[in-house]
């Protein structure tokens, strides 16, 4: 999703690096948790790392 973002044909749409370090960082930080979570509750990490990556990348293009 966040390499989807950096290549938009239209570049007033790409984040900026800053905050494509952010995104990825997000998902980094979500993998980390879900290394720590016991396997019944995997899945839901997918779906958080997601939103919280949308989130940052829709308050960057703010």
């Amino acid at each position: 999703l966040v390499g989807l973002k950096c290549v938009d044909p239209d570049a007033d749409k790409r984040p900026k690096m800053s905050h494509v370090v952010q995104m990825l960082e997000a998902v980094q930080n979500a993998y980390r948790q879900d290394q720590k979570r016991p396997s019944s509750q995997m899945g839901s990490v997918d779906v958080e790392s997601q939103q919280s990556a949308e989130e940052i990348s829709n308050s960057a293009d703010s």
